[in-house]
């Protein structure tokens, strides 16, 4: 919906532009009507489009914060795996052997 109306608007637009470089002589008043239709479109473009750009950073933003909880759980399942080996030291009672340190 947001795109159809930002069309719309792009037409008015372009348009209006078409209108201002066709006439060789255009009063005063018709140029201000022509300035202001296009801050008026340019703002609602704008407008219209912006929220959908943050939508998408939030989900991207979403998405990160996804893959981050993913590693860091990975990281705790292989820290686990580790820390369940028992100690080689305790298994043959060889503390003083240089690479069991």
């Amino acid at each position: 919906m947001k795109i159809a109306i930002s069309a719309v608007l792009i037409l008015l637009y372009l348009t209006s532009l078409e209108i201002l470089m066709s006439q060789p002589k255009i009063a005063y008043w018709e140029i201000i009507l022509i300035c202001v239709q296009f801050l008026c479109s340019s703002l609602a473009i704008l407008h219209f489009l912006k929220p959908s750009k943050k939508i998408t950073i939030k989900k991207g933003r979403v998405r990160l914060q996804k893959h981050i909880d993913q590693r860091k759980e990975l990281i705790k399942e292989i820290r686990t795996q580790y820390k369940d080996k028992p100690k080689l030291k305790a298994v043959y009672g060889y503390p003083w052997w240089p690479w069991f340190k």
